[in-house]
């Protein structure tokens, strides 16, 4: 009888942290939010992939250039609903998934 061999996928859904956003940073939660050492490893592994990956820079550096308030220093008075809305965070389509190997 020959080896099995089983891989687990693991599919996470992300979007933009309005708490971070509002500190003067840039992270990711995760929609089923976990222990808060993981939440920051995960936002910064997300932040350094976007730094080193060319094609992924690119598209970033274009997103936040057609929403500006992705990374704003300044904070308006507004909620996370808004927020979102201005960075346009569509509501009605998936949060960015990764899957996990």
């Amino acid at each position: 009888m020959g080896k099995t061999n089983h891989c687990t996928y693991r599919t996470k859904q992300f979007m933009p942290d309005f708490a971070a956003w509002k500190n003067g940073q840039f992270g990711w939660k995760g929609i089923e939010e976990g222990h808060p050492f993981v939440a920051m490893w995960r936002s910064e592994a997300i932040n350094d992939w976007i730094q080193s990956d060319v094609e992924l820079k690119e598209t970033w550096e274009q997103i936040v250039k057609t929403y500006p308030l992705l990374t704003s220093d300044v904070v308006p008075l507004m909620d996370e609903h808004d927020w979102l809305t201005e960075i346009g965070w569509d509501q009605n389509r998936p949060p960015l998934s990764l899957r996990f190997v």
